[in-house]
């Protein structure tokens, strides 16, 4: 009786495999199929409407849509199946998703998790025709782990307002993906969530009228940014924000050029900025902003033709460490403020061509503090040093000793900035 029973229970188990969930499917989109209740969105039997097969796709469900432009209709496309992808046959060139005129939500929202938005080579050209400081392509409002890779990101909107791809969760990837002409290219604004691992990868960007990446996070974040490049950036190149003490976010091998404002802004936690290459803007880094305690690493960065400080490091900022960075032109190559209890520590950098000095200590009086301990290692260059009865003594309202050992000749030290890895997505897409 037991063998029957035994018997009877595998064959059950075996029953209920073969009734599990079900095996994802590939459904197919071309500008020439047909949506119908009967039509199988299958190869030789494609629908027509990227909405109409959103609607009926399950979970981990492919959904591949042929060469073309498709209109998406004025509700766009919510994603709601965990898992689902949605890519192209004939990548971000080939076929194009453009936003119904009267639209008031995002022309893509995800609200499930893993669910992808293209992939290289096989991405969309996303366009959005919306007006709208508000509006925004890509929105992942629910779910983790989602990727969008691939895709380019053009708006109509003469303002430049709107996002392209924004997240309101907390493990999402970005890579690879154009973004030309939005208020906010990537703005991934998770700060009041913890355990945030988001990637922004070999993305370029242009013509962003405020940030052209931003990326906010609460505690323990770890969140990678690196091989972007961003060019003529409203605002920000890049600004990284940590509302809690943990976080240790990376920032390396990005190019920044021309951004009207800074390069890259750095605001709480424990942030690492390392082989990053920032020409023009006001300031090339800032760290220490908004009341947010900073304790920053920044190293083997090269900063050129900005307007003001190189490098700034605000108030907020502690025991910071400046290591190995080329800075060249501004008033200032670094601003260093006074802050009670603080130790910063500045080696091996070269600073060259500052049209009044290579440090300034104090900085703004809004910055000085007291009881900061700023330690000039002597492996600095500097092309305007003096050397006085051994000591290097540099003077820009504050003075600053440091022992002159070997004071000349640390150019070499500096490793400049490495191109970022080829980028496996908007250089063919």
């Amino acid at each position: 009786m037991k063998k029957y029973a035994l018997a009877a229970g595998v064959i059950t188990a075996l029953l209920c495999l073969a009734v599990g969930p079900a095996l994802a499917k590939s459904l197919y989109v071309e500008t020439w199929g047909e949506d119908n209740p009967n039509v199988s969105c299958s190869r030789t039997a494609p629908c027509e409407t990227i909405d109409y097969v959103v609607g009926i796709a399950g979970p981990r469900d492919r959904i591949i849509v042929g060469p073309g432009t498709f209109a998406v209709g004025p509700t766009g496309l919510v994603i709601t199946q965990p898992g689902l992808r949605l890519i192209s046959a004939a990548g971000a060139g080939g076929t194009e998703l453009v936003q119904d005129n009267s639209s008031t939500v995002p022309l893509i929202e995800v609200q499930a998790e893993k669910v992808v938005i293209g992939q290289r080579r096989k991405g969309f050209t996303l366009r959005s025709t919306v007006p709208g400081e508000d509006e925004i392509a890509v929105h992942i409002t629910a779910g983790d782990r989602a990727r969008v890779e691939g895709n380019i990101f053009i708006t109509d909107i003469e303002s430049h307002a709107g996002t392209g791809i924004a997240s309101d969760t907390a493990r999402n990837t970005v890579r690879g993906n154009f973004l030309s002409g939005f208020g906010f290219a990537i703005s991934l604004n998770t700060e009041t969530l913890n355990d945030t691992r988001h990637i922004v990868a070999n993305n370029r960007v242009e013509d962003a009228n405020g940030s052209c990446i931003g990326v906010a996070s609460g505690s323990n974040g770890s969140n990678r940014i690196y091989g972007n490049v961003a060019w003529h950036c409203g605002a920000l190149g890049i600004s990284v924000i940590a509302t809690g003490q943990i976080s240790r976010d990376r920032i390396y091998s990005n190019m920044i050029h021309y951004p009207a404002v800074l390069g890259v802004a750095l605001a709480g936690g424990n942030p690492t900025i390392q082989r990053n290459t920032i020409r023009g803007g006001n300031n090339g880094i800032m760290t220490g902003d908004f009341g947010l305690t900073t304790v920053a690493t920044i190293r083997d960065n090269v900063l050129v033709d900005f307007l003001d400080g190189g490098l700034v490091v605000l108030e907020d900022s502690l025991n910071t460490v400046i290591q190995g960075n080329t800075i060249v032109g501004g008033d200032f190559s670094v601003i260093l403020p006074r802050h009670e209890g603080a130790t910063s520590r500045f080696s091996r950098n070269n600073l060259l061509n500052s049209d009044i000095c290579p440090y300034d200590i104090d900085g703004d009086d809004d910055f000085t503090g007291e009881g900061t301990d700023v330690i000039v290692s002597d492996r600095n260059f500097h092309d305007t040093q003096e050397v006085l009865d051994g000591e290097l003594t540099i003077d820009c309202g504050a003075e600053v000793t440091a022992s002159n050992a070997q004071a000349h000749g640390f150019l070499e030290i500096s490793r400049p900035a490495t191109r970022p890895n080829p980028v496996r997505g908007y250089s063919d897409l």
